[in-house]
């Protein structure tokens, strides 16, 4: 026995040693300067100074609400009401904040817990959720990558229980979980670990004129911004049926649906990287052949800051948009969502 114990240590103190050894150099080496999702998942080094700056929130308080099975609503229903991705949970550095303050009453998010968030309202809606917490406005979001499945591969008559399709439970802010404990350090010293011996998932390219506060000239990106780079006339023509149905059902149950697309980073700074590069043309595609009304492409309107010079409409540690885009999104949801209620009021 003592024997074995004497083997097993002699195999086990090299290896807690060597974990011991990657933890600390993670904790102290990688993680001080590894800021925003890219910089994680990437081990990319940037500014811990830029990291702070840039999530330092601007508005005063969250007037973004979690749905719960307790939250209080008003009986006439929220104004507006969110399901999507990771965009739609930025929380108090989220477009909904920003709308929030801009329309005078809180936004309420649904956090989706399939990775279409379409489907997830499609469900929501065949089960009759939206009957008993109604909004005015339903702001549908999701990532620019993800558009031709998710909307091509809509299933209408599909029916899940609520739990099975939104988080009942309030999720926590997305920079809180970026505190490190004891578990999550270790977590992320083995993903970090895991990526030295495999291509990174992020992808790096160098750009004609600096964009960003940090890394001014390259463009860090998420490497599944590369899917979907283009789309045939028929998916155009399959989408712009497919968002007609989808503008239809909640029309009928008396919902403003607003189809929102997330702009990749790599398509809103494509016309800027230096040297040769596939291009990416599936918004206009269907800005050119399905209705407009019936989806709002966020390139509209972040497309013109960055042709201004403006830096980090996007974050250059991360795969969403910065603080400044989301306030530029949010201006164009209410006055949308405003002139649909002016146009609705008229005699």
């Amino acid at each position: 026995m003592k024997r074995f114990l004497s083997r097993l240590a002699l195999c086990g103190v090299p290896f807690l040693l060597l974990l011991s050894a990657v933890v600390l150099y993670y904790r102290f080496g990688v993680f001080p300067t590894a800021t925003g999702d890219l910089g994680r998942l990437g081990g990319i080094r940037f500014d811990r100074t830029y990291g702070d700056s840039i999530a330092a929130p601007r508005l005063t308080g969250n007037a973004v609400v979690e749905f719960s099975p307790q939250t209080d609503l008003d009986s006439t229903g929220p104004v507006c009401m969110t399901i999507g991705d990771s965009f739609s949970q930025q929380r108090i550095r989220g477009y909904q904040n920003f709308m929030a303050h801009r329309l005078g009453e809180p936004v309420v998010n649904l956090h989706s817990m399939w990775s279409s968030p379409m489907q997830a309202a499609v469900c929501l809606l065949n089960t009759g959720f939206f009957d008993t917490w109604k909004p005015r406005t339903l702001i549908l979001e999701t990532a620019g990558r993800h558009l031709p499945d998710q909307l091509l591969e809509i299933d209408f008559d599909l029916q899940r229980e609520v739990d099975k399709m939104i988080s009942l439970t309030p999720e926590e802010d997305p920079e809180d979980r970026r505190r490190l404990t004891f578990t999550s350090t270790i977590k992320m010293s083995f993903n970090w670990l895991q990526l030295r011996f495999k291509r990174s998932p992020v992808r790096t390219l160098p750009l004609e004129t600096e964009l960003f506060g940090v890394h001014p000239r390259q463009l860090h990106f998420y490497y599944r911004d590369h899917n979907a780079l283009t789309c045939t006339d028929q998916q155009v023509a399959d989408m712009q049926r497919a968002l007609e149905e989808l503008h239809r059902r909640f029309r009928e149950r008396g919902i403003e649906l607003i189809f929102m697309v997330a702009v990749d980073k790599y398509d809103l700074y494509q016309d800027y990287i230096a040297g040769p590069h596939p291009a990416k043309d599936v918004l206009e595609r269907m800005e050119q052949g399905c209705d407009t009304a019936l989806f709002f492409s966020t390139k509209r309107v972040l497309q013109p800051l960055v042709q201004a010079g403006v830096r980090d409409v996007f974050r250059a540690d991360d795969s969403h948009w910065s603080q400044t885009g989301a306030d530029t999104v949010a201006a164009e949801l209410v006055r949308m969502i405003r002139a649909t209620a002016e146009k609705e009021s008229r005699p």
